[in-house]
């Protein structure tokens, strides 16, 4: 199995706790969608942490370094995604699922990028 595809599995799990905080906050709670959005991706970026760890690229470096780097990589992940849901959804109130897409694609292919080679090499 090809890291792309682990990495995809692992971020598909980490999205649906980022989508189900997501729905919760913004249906449920009335959170604004750039609030619901970040918290999702901080609970996602947990899981992904820890399954790209062991499972997607089966890294052996030590813990202290692959966080600090994980932990900037999904900083500007972060921000990316927060910035365009505000700006798309909040700011010019366009669909809220297809900008939260958007959003998630580009942080994907971010985020595989760095985690392969920088994160946890």
């Amino acid at each position: 199995m090809t890291k792309l595809i682990k990495f995809t599995m692992t971020g598909g799990m980490a999205t649906l706790a980022h989508y189900g905080v997501y729905a919760v906050g913004t249906t449920g709670l009335g959170w604004v969608a750039a609030l619901a959005s970040g918290l999702g991706a901080l609970l996602g970026a947990v899981i992904s942490y820890l399954l790209n760890y062991f499972f997607t690229f089966e890294s052996t470096q030590r813990h202290g370094k692959s966080v600090l780097r994980f932990v900037f990589m999904v900083c500007v992940g972060l921000t990316l995604n927060t910035a365009i849901v505000y700006f798309t959804v909040d700011v010019f109130m366009w669909n809220k699922w297809a900008f939260q897409f958007v959003a998630t694609a580009i942080v994907f292919f971010w985020s595989f990028w760095f985690s392969k080679n920088w994160v946890f090499v």
